[in-house]
């Protein structure tokens, strides 16, 4: 499964806005009814199943990230030449990649601190390194890094989430009220986007 299907379904979705709502109205419509517009309109097809969907070859995304920049270019009635990383930080938004790796990062950290609010099937899903190895390593405290031969394992979440986690400073995996670790990692992760 590449999820191609889906990312062109998305596109052509994602491309009658562009004309419809961004392209018609930017220049009669205030700039919070545009960001309106695109946060009803836009955003939740980027959000719906993203842990899974963007988990796929960054060439099948390719297309939908260049037309979501091009969105939010209009939305904000910005030139060609406008930094793309300012555009989402003045919508207060990420990227469709790094949207994929903070959803799967609030999932493991539901896994990790709140077993009770998750399926059972997922309950032993992340271990510390330390439940693990009985002897004291350097990171000790990180989540278990299993070992994975195919590139098929390397998109696995439970391969992905743990790279993800151990990446974090400890400042933000050391929380364990949900609410404020989205709140801190929504603001790591806008700090140190990347395109």
């Amino acid at each position: 499964m590449s999820w191609k299907s889906h990312v062109d379904y998305l596109f052509k979705k994602q491309l009658k806005f562009t004309g419809i709502f961004l392209y018609k109205l930017r220049s009669r419509a205030q700039p919070q009814v545009l960001r309106m517009l695109y946060f009803t309109f836009v955003h939740p097809q980027l959000l719906y199943g993203v842990e899974i969907c963007a988990n796929t070859c960054i060439s099948h995304l390719e297309k939908l990230i260049v037309l979501n920049n091009k969105l939010l270019r209009i939305a904000q009635n910005c030139s060609v030449r406008t930094c793309i990383i300012d555009l989402y930080k003045r919508y207060l938004t990420l990227p469709t990649i790094t949207i994929h790796e903070y959803n799967v990062l609030c999932f493991v950290h539901k896994c990790y601190y709140s077993s009770l609010a998750i399926p059972n099937v997922f309950k032993d899903y992340f271990h510390a390194n330390n439940v693990i190895h009985v002897y004291g390593t350097r990171s000790y405290d990180r989540l278990h890094l299993y070992t994975v031969n195919t590139s098929f394992g390397l998109k696995c979440i439970k391969f992905k989430g743990c790279l993800l986690w151990n990446s974090l400073p400890r400042s933000i995996t050391d929380i364990n009220s949900h609410v404020v670790f989205k709140k801190k990692l929504k603001c790591y992760l806008s700090e140190n986007m990347s395109l």
